[in-house]
């Protein structure tokens, strides 16, 4: 057999061992749905293993990823066992012997911090997987009370003021709006407070991968008119 990742067997192993390379076995439930019918366990360096046992997971889409952003990641790849793990915590059904917070938001902060120490693991690049790692914090924070959603809220409203600014600011010349732009990101991702470091990827990340995400977000939007219009079912 050939070893695409050899990455994988440093971190992802059989169920219940604590060597070797873990194999994923996924039956189709639906267009995006599946469950994994192996297992495995996962352990990084000294950490402690988390096992997630065969048929546990069910109904997973794999990586929820927008249509309009698989142009920077897919439903699966490299990151995909990172992303069954991140799935399988959120929802319980794995075991481990880490010690998780009783909070759910300082639980929910850990099981992503698993998620980037994951990515890493497996080998994702840098700049992927603290995109990755920040999309899913944004997520958490927006799931974590109305505090913290309107906090996100300012926060996104900071990222898109300063990605119009770069916008207005490169086709105008007005190289201080420029700046401005740049420096908005930093201090939004103050609003994050603990989570300052995923607040700078996230707010950095927005502004570079806007216009070819809203690009892909128009072409899908047509893409699902025409099927509607032609009488398909819309996934």
């Amino acid at each position: 057999m050939t070893h695409w990742s050899p990455e994988i067997a440093n971190c992802f192993h059989p169920f219940g061992e604590e060597e070797g390379e873990a194999e994923l076995h996924l039956q189709q439930q639906s267009d995006k749905d599946f469950t994994l019918t192996s297992g495995f366990t996962y352990k990084c360096g000294d950490s402690h293993s988390i096992d997630l046992g065969p048929g546990r997971l069910q109904e997973t889409d794999l990586t929820s990823v927008p249509s309009s952003m698989q142009w920077m990641v897919g439903s699966y790849g490299r990151h995909t066992f990172a992303a069954l793990l991140h799935d399988a915590l959120i929802r319980g059904v794995a075991t481990t012997s880490r010690h998780f917070p009783t909070g759910p938001w300082e639980k929910r902060v850990a099981i992503d911090a698993i998620f980037f120490e994951a990515l890493v693991c497996l080998g994702v690049p840098k700049l992927l997987s603290r995109l990755m790692w920040a999309a899913v914090t944004i997520k958490s924070r927006w799931n974590s009370g109305n505090l913290r959603r309107a906090l996100t809220m300012l926060w996104m409203a900071s990222v898109i003021a300063g990605t119009g600014l770069l916008v207005w600011g490169s086709l105008s010349g007005r190289w201080d709006a420029v700046a401005l732009s740049l420096v908005l990101p930093l201090l939004g991702a103050t609003l994050w407070g603990k989570g300052f470091r995923a607040g700078v990827f996230g707010g950095y990340g927005v502004v570079f991968v806007a216009l070819p995400t809203g690009f892909g977000w128009l072409a899908s939007g047509a893409y699902r008119l025409i099927q509607r219009i032609a009488g398909d079912r819309v996934s």
